[in-house]
Formats: C-alpha cells, structure tokens, sequence
C-alpha cells in the first residue's frame, strides 16, 4: 500500500496547486490510498449509470494525467482505438453510445415531475422515433406526479447483455441488442409513501448510425420486445 499513499500524496499535491477555490470546493483534491489500490488492484466496480462520488474519483485521476476530464480521458482513449484497431472499434463506439443513452434517460426520470429531457438529444436523432418514445414516457410518467428522486430510492437499471453487429439493410448503420432490466420504486411526496413499483425486463434492437456531419454516433431506431 506504500506506493498507493505516495501517489494518493502525488495526487493532492497536483490538484491542489492546479485547480481553482471552486473546483476544490465541489470536487475535492483527493484520492485516498485505499481507494487507489481497489481501482488499480481491480478490487473495485465502476457501476453505470456513474455515481457523483465515483464521478469525481474519476475526474480527479484524470486531470492528474493531464486531461480536462474523465469524459475527455474517454474520447481520447476512443481515438487512440480508432488508430490501432480501425473499423473493430465501431463495436466499442456503438456501446458507449448505448451506455450514455441509457444513463441519460435514467436520470431523466430522476428529475420528474419536471420534464427534462437531460442531454438525450445527444444520443438519438431529435426527429427519430426512439427519441420520440423516451420523451412519450417521460411525459406519461410526470403526469403521475410521482417521483423516484427521493432520498434512499433504489430505483435502478441494469443493461444485461449488449451484442454489436453491423446493419444488412444500410451502409454505416449498426444493430445493438440488448437486455435491459429496470426497477422504477414510484414515491409519492405528498403521502411521503411508496405507491407503486415496478419491474421491466426489455429486449431492445437500436439501430445506429454515424452522422457525418455532427461528428457523432447516434440512436435512430429502437425496436422492443
């Protein structure tokens, strides 16, 4: 563990100096020497969607290695990819995007009653059918004026399983297959009882494309079952 305590010091002494009184405030500027060794030692899982506490973990060993952040720190392990492994890293492109999707609709219904989408067009096309369902349900589920934000909710999802394949009807498209499993334990604030939970196992095809012109890889189509 004596190595892990000298670069959780490493750490502090870096981001100290590097990040300003706000950043310091919010995100802190360390890194324990526990934590480290369960990371580095695999000790340690990553659950998606990223918790803030783990979130800044994250952010905190990135700037030590000199990126803005760990979504930066992605992108830039994305292109490094692309180099060495071409059009196999398609796959991988593919999932990301399945993954960040998926945390951006859960969140979503983390902010009802408000309506807010919360970046989701940053991962369907806007006149797409699929958006057009997420924002459906969103709209269904705030008409409930329940909520799965309060305090100690165990509201969760899961993505079971993920297979990747590219598209036989268009060119540049890909299919992505998935498992989906989510839990949705409904509060109600004014009673301050839980009303209603529910269970879904999903089958879900997405059909994915790159946009050229963005730059980015979006969600097009969502067939469930």
């Amino acid at each position: 563990m004596s190595s892990y305590k000298r670069l959780s010091n490493l750490i502090f002494d870096k981001l100290n100096d590097q990040l300003d009184l706000t950043v310091k405030q919010t995100m802190g500027t360390t890194i324990s020497d526990r934590t480290l060794y369960n990371i580095f030692e695999a000790k340690r899982k990553i659950n998606i969607p990223i918790d803030q506490r783990s979130l800044n973990t994250l952010n905190k060993l990135s700037i030590f290695c000199n990126y803005k952040d760990w979504n930066t720190f992605v992108e830039s392990c994305d292109k490094a990819l692309d180099k060495k492994k071409g059009k196999k890293v398609y796959s991988e492109k593919v999932k990301h995007l399945i993954l960040k999707a998926k945390e951006a609709e859960f969140h979503s219904y983390n902010c009802l009653p408000e309506i807010n989408p919360n970046g989701l067009e940053n991962y369907y096309t806007k006149s797409s059918s699929a958006f057009a369902e997420i924002t459906s349900l969103i709209e269904e589920y705030s008409s409930r004026d329940l909520v799965i934000s309060n305090p100690y909710n165990p509201s969760s999802y899961e993505i079971l399983s993920m297979e990747v394949e590219k598209s036989s009807l268009k060119e540049d498209y890909y299919i992505a297959s998935t498992e989906e499993y989510w839990i949705f334990c409904w509060f109600d604030k004014s009673s301050k009882k839980y009303i209603k939970r529910e269970k879904k196992l999903q089958r879900h095809k997405y059909t994915v494309f790159h946009d050229k012109k963005k730059n980015k890889w979006l969600i097009d189509v969502n067939g469930s079952s």
